[in-house]
């Protein structure tokens, strides 16, 4: 399903444009990483030699050091680290995101102080008080879960028993979805078998991340009250220079100001309103 068909808005904030540009960024350049994987593979395999005499052999070709691995799957061992850049940036999304929903009215937004759950939970939690409901699909945060079990392990060097155990019984839960998954990602190489990770795991991994983050925006446009709302000067030091232009040029700045920050247009109507709480808040 492409992106403008479940979302059905052009609304969107400043915290999920730069998660959805860092991580088509690191998509292609993992995309790329993953290419040059297979044909440095392939090259091996032709040789008819082991993997550390294929090394050794290439040294002369190269203008640094290859160092022998000490693991027999180093294209594996990458997958493994595939992960833990994803869910770096959604904990930066979700500082941005508060930040987002403040400037937004929800001037007191914060994480719910909800114990031993994870910081996406929580914001879901926060959002739900609110009465923000994001339309999740049913496996969204199973999805979740999963890959931040495994990339605790990976992060703690296989992490313990307990960790083990909720990432086997998280695996478990995501294979009965499996056929669900597949229709809405198309991603058949992934969630092959728990803990143990190919392209398509970071591929689904990251593809979900996004999509719970653009259907919260989804769900957070249609609580803002556009006629209460105020463009900061704090956030926006440029505003006050509409003091003095006319009042039709003062309105399409504002109209501007919207769409370049939350990709949405507003009618003159509510920019006129958005202007008159603007002009209130100046000091």
């Amino acid at each position: 399903m492409k992106r403008s068909e479940y979302r059905k808005t052009t609304f969107n904030i400043p915290s999920n444009r730069r998660l959805w540009d860092t991580l088509g960024e690191f998509d292609a350049l993992m995309q790329y990483v993953e290419a040059a994987c297979i044909s440095y593979e392939e090259k091996h395999k032709e040789s008819g030699l082991s993997l550390e005499d294929f090394l050794e052999s290439e040294k002369s070709k190269m203008s640094h050091p290859i160092t022998s691995l000490a693991f027999d799957n180093p294209r594996g061992k990458l997958h493994d680290l595939y992960l833990i850049y994803p869910h770096s940036c959604l904990d930066t999304f979700i500082d941005e995101l508060i930040d987002d929903m403040r400037e937004l009215g929800f001037v007191d937004f914060k994480l719910s102080e909800t114990n031993n759950v994870s910081r996406l939970e929580r914001l879901k939690k926060a959002l739900e008080r609110l009465d923000i409901k994001p339309d999740l699909y049913d496996f969204s945060m199973p999805i979740y879960t999963y890959y931040r079990y495994v990339r605790n392990s990976l992060n703690h060097n296989g992490g313990n028993e307990n960790t083990d155990v909720k990432m086997q019984n998280a695996f478990k839960e995501l294979s009965k979805m499996k056929d669900d998954i597949d229709a809405r990602f198309n991603y058949l190489d992934s969630l092959t078998a728990c803990n143990s990770l190919n392209f398509g795991d970071y591929v689904l991994c990251t593809a979900n991340i996004k999509n719970i983050a653009d259907l919260m925006v989804v769900a957070i446009e249609k609580k803002v009250d556009w006629n209460n709302f105020y463009l900061s000067a704090k956030r926006y030091p440029t505003i006050k220079k509409i003091k003095g232009y006319k009042q039709d040029r003062q309105v399409k700045f504002i109209q501007n100001t919207i769409l370049n920050n939350f990709s949405i247009e507003l009618s003159e109507e509510v920019c006129s309103k958005i202007l008159e709480n603007t002009i209130a808040h100046f000091e």
